[in-house]
């Protein structure tokens, strides 16, 4: 028996009750997909984007890693990134530039989480700096580092200091092992990208000047208490993470 393939299998049948269920998902939020290839495609050409993509996906499921546990790191945001996984290989495979494919995924993100309802968002935002929340995030950087499952991340939880409530230091990322396995590595920054878009539009202020996904031994997570500058997340130059070009 294939130990990988069955520990897939399990990871889906945990998290969304199989391939099936994974592919309702799917077509639900296909239409977010539709809206933004058409900045950049005619009709015909974004239909078989989405044909494409639909099939990359249903391939890649027995792919994914089983990172669960009672605590497991990142194993929510490694299938939310997997919902992209296929589009940029067909993007890849259509010749779009990687800037373009970037700016692909950081629209899809940023379309979706404005949907977020207002009100949930004030819930989301209070439940960031809740006792609950920081206790969680303890228990999960504990967890990680028995490094029980490979493929997951590990985290390290910093203690706030007064300049921020909490902190966290990814020190190794499962959505970076992930996509780097199915040779999509350059397309990982653009993937943390998206998380700007998520603070942006919760009102939430995070400092972050490194990333695991540019070369950088951390990622180094800072959630600031108060709301003061949400920053976009776009132009990516615009931020501290991102290289800057030589000039």
């Amino acid at each position: 028996m294939n130990t990988t393939r069955t520990r897939s299998k399990e990871a889906f049948l945990m998290y969304y009750k199989g391939e099936k269920s994974l592919m309702r998902k799917y077509d639900m939020i296909v239409w977010i997909q539709k809206r933004v290839l058409r900045r950049y495609l005619q009709k015909p050409e974004t239909e078989k984007v989405i044909r494409k993509s639909r099939k990359e996906f249903k391939e890649v499921i027995p792919k994914i890693p089983y990172i669960g546990g009672k605590y497991p790191f990142q194993a929510q945001f490694l299938f939310l990134s997997t919902y992209l996984l296929g589009l940029v290989k067909v993007l890849k495979k259509e010749g779009f530039p990687k800037e373009k494919i970037g700016k692909v995924i950081f629209e899809m993100a940023d379309f979706n989480y404005h949907l977020i309802p207002i009100p949930l968002r004030w819930i989301i935002r209070s439940y960031y700096f809740s006792k609950r929340e920081l206790n969680r995030w303890r228990r999960v950087a504990q967890a990680s580092r028995l490094k029980q499952y490979p493929a997951d991340g590990i985290v390290d939880f910093v203690e706030g200091n007064g300049t921020f409530a909490y902190g966290l230091d990814v020190r190794e990322c499962a959505l970076m092992k992930f996509w780097k396995s199915q040779g999509l590595k350059e397309y990982v920054p653009y993937l943390c990208l998206t998380d700007w878009s998520l603070w942006h539009v919760l009102g939430v202020e995070v400092k972050r000047t490194t990333t695991i996904s540019h070369g950088k031994r951390v990622c180094d997570f800072r959630i600031v208490k108060k709301r003061k500058n949400c920053s976009r997340g776009w132009p990516p130059e615009s931020l501290d993470e991102w290289p800057k070009k030589k000039k």
